[in-house]
């Protein structure tokens, strides 16, 4: 959020709610395989603009298209170029087109649930005690040798309170 802040605080520019867009880049969002998979990209260059239209949007030369050949071009027809990558990422599955988005070096994610993450892979998980049961959330972003990653067990409701008068009473 440092770009709308700042845009904000020294630009007096009230950046607008935009999803998983972007207001200066294009195409930047979220498109849909044929096979129903949410897919985000980012374009930040010209350069990587051409390798996706050669490698993955089966169209090369539209990056020579002075309706397209510039970021800022692009951005005037917004819906125009988001069709465009939407046009062909519709046609491909999700495995061919995330195989044809590394081979171009193109910045890419699926766009995930929350059941998805709930269950991926690499999603750490730590267990503590409740009064009602143990529970598992997930484990802190970040992690230090020789620091327990392990958080304290919820207390009971009103478990504290007479430690915690004495010591605010003092």
């Amino acid at each position: 959020m440092s770009v709308p802040l700042l845009a904000k605080d020294y630009g007096a520019y009230d950046w607008p709610r935009l999803g998983l867009t972007h207001p200066t880049i294009a195409p930047y969002g979220v498109y849909t395989t044929a096979d129903k998979v949410p897919v985000l990209i980012s374009i930040q260059n010209d350069r990587e603009f051409t390798r996706l239209c050669e490698s993955v949007l089966d169209r090369p030369g539209l990056d020579k298209d002075p309706d397209y050949a510039t970021n800022k071009a692009r951005n005037a027809r917004r819906d125009d170029t988001n069709a465009i990558v939407q046009k062909s990422f519709g046609a491909q599955s999700f495995e061919t087109l995330s195989a044809r988005l590394d081979a171009a070096q193109i910045a890419w994610a699926r766009v995930s649930s929350v059941a998805d993450l709930s269950s991926h892979p690499q999603l750490r998980r730590m267990d503590f005690k409740t009064p009602n049961g143990e529970v598992t959330v997930p484990a802190l972003a970040a992690s230090y040798a020789g620091e327990p990653e392990r958080l304290g067990d919820v207390p009971a409701l009103g478990q504290h309170t007479d430690q915690v008068r004495r010591e605010f009473a003092a």
